[in-house]
């Protein structure tokens, strides 16, 4: 995959609100799904599809803990670019 395509799948992991909205709680801890739930009131099954392509895209991480996944950040500086963006905006 070169350079461009690369990018372009990270920019379509981030079109999305849900998925922006997971990577906000995500950059100021790692937590479990069940938490991730609790915070953005979106069903379970719902989270964890966009987690899904948000590990895909590299821009997540788990881990186990007993029994639960516990995600965070695999890129923080991603944090970087979506408060870029917001910027951009205002």
């Amino acid at each position: 995959m070169n350079y461009y395509e690369h990018l372009a799948n990270i920019m379509r992991a981030l079109a999305h609100p849900a998925r922006l909205e997971i990577l906000a709680i995500l950059a100021r801890q790692p937590v479990c799904v069940s938490t991730l739930v609790s915070l953005s009131s979106r069903r379970q099954a719902n989270i964890s599809q966009h987690l899904s392509l948000l590990r895909d895209a590299g821009l997540v991480s788990f881990s186990k803990v007993g029994r639960r996944s516990r995600y965070a950040l695999a890129r923080p500086l991603i944090m970087q670019l979506i408060v870029a963006s917001r910027r951009y905006l205002e």
